[in-house]
């Protein structure tokens, strides 16, 4: 994954999540720590990605 801050493309994995279950990640050359929601629409979202699809689909059905 790039990083959000300096679109470095060295950003290893950390071992630990985030409380919603997403990867966490910490970009060598500038040293920022991101996960794989930041610098998205729905980084500050309350519920997870998936559950937030659902409930479009099921709107727009």
């Amino acid at each position: 994954m790039r990083c959000v801050a300096c679109d470095a493309a060295e950003t290893p994995e950390r071992p630990e999540h985030t409380a919603q279950g997403y990867r966490r990640f910490r970009c060598r050359a500038c040293g920022k720590q991101f996960n794989e929601r930041s610098g998205r629409i729905l980084n500050r979202a309350q519920y997870p990605s998936d559950v937030i699809a659902l409930v479009v689909f099921w709107c727009l059905r």
